[in-house]
């Protein structure tokens, strides 16, 4: 019986053993699997809260998020002034632990002379990162980003856009004939026309899309689009307009406008008829005059007289 109790008090201790060596292998495992420290911006929440235009300023929403395993500290964030877009300055953020964030609120303002288009600034990241070696030994070491961040800079309307007429009539297909102007200079110049709602109120006969080309400051262009009116009422239409501005840069611009669609209505009316007196056997001529008194125009009217003649015998 003696024998037996050392044999279990061996065998306990053996288990013992195991356990903390097991449990030691774990703690290694999952120092290991600890990624380095990685700090960035997150573009996705990062956005302007204001459209700012040459002259005017905006807040700038900047989110830093650490997506590593390991802490960042003393973090300093630093957005210089640029020649467009001025404004930025320096924040001390201090640590931000694994998968945390911070959030950045910033004025910016345009340059009264700043182009329309898309400009940028940088901001400069500063802080202490860490990772873990080889044997899960805990290393740091100062690290400096930086990340550009666009900043679009909105112009006024650059294209003016007036119909040639704004009535017109359902189911009848007439031309919808834009004079336009452009304030500066634009390149590539592309137009689509879209309307509003569904279901549409006017059907485009051809393209809805047409390339006009690179166009001159102030200079006047002509858009042309055949289409047939369906619904009576307001019909709002949007023209949307592609180009390169002077600095290189793709911008689209839209211009609504609306047209007064009518119901279609042609309506005659015989005012008057006339002929000589008429014996049994003479042939004559007789006029009739009829008028259009409808709202629209009518082409290719055809007229088929039909006479009722009474036979009164002899």
């Amino acid at each position: 019986m003696e024998k037996s109790g050392k044999i279990s008090i061996f065998v306990f201790g053996v288990i013992i053993l195991l356990a903390g060596t097991v449990s030691s292998q774990m703690a290694t495992a999952s120092t290991s699997l600890q990624s380095p420290t990685q700090l960035i911006v997150n573009y996705d929440l990062t956005y302007m809260q204001d459209k700012i235009k040459p002259g005017s300023s905006g807040t700038l929403i900047i989110v830093i998020q650490n997506t590593g395993g390991l802490p960042a500290k003393e973090v300093k964030a630093i957005i210089h002034d640029t020649g467009a877009i001025g404004g930025g300055g320096s924040w001390k953020l201090g640590t931000i632990d694994a998968g945390q964030s911070r959030t950045i609120k910033t004025t910016l303002r345009a340059s009264p002379d700043a182009y329309s288009g898309v400009h940028t600034i940088t901001l400069f990241l500063d802080h202490i990162a860490y990772e873990r070696d080889e044997d899960g030994r805990l290393d740091s070491h100062d690290e400096s980003t930086n990340w550009v961040i666009p900043i679009r800079v909105y112009g006024d309307p650059n294209f003016q856009i007036t119909p040639e007429k704004d009535v017109f009539y359902t189911d009848f297909e007439e031309d919808l004939l834009l004079k336009g102007s452009v304030m500066t200079g634009a390149k590539e110049v592309s137009v689509t026309l879209s309307t509003a709602g569904s279901p549409k109120c006017i059907s485009v006969i051809g393209s809805e899309e047409q390339y006009i080309g690179d166009l001159n400051k102030d200079q006047e262009f002509t858009i042309n689009y055949a289409i047939k009116p369906a619904n009576v009422g307001i019909c709002s239409l949007s023209i949307s307009f592609e180009y390169e501005d002077e600095s290189g840069n793709t911008n689209t611009e839209v211009v609504s406008l609306g047209i007064n669609v009518k119901r279609s209505d042609v309506d005659f009316k015989v005012v008057g008829v006339s002929y000589p007196a008429l014996s049994p056997g003479d042939t004559a001529e007789i006029t009739v005059e009829i008028k259009n008194v409808g709202s629209i125009s009518a082409e290719d009217v055809s007229i088929d007289l039909g006479l009722d003649i009474e036979d009164r015998g002899v």
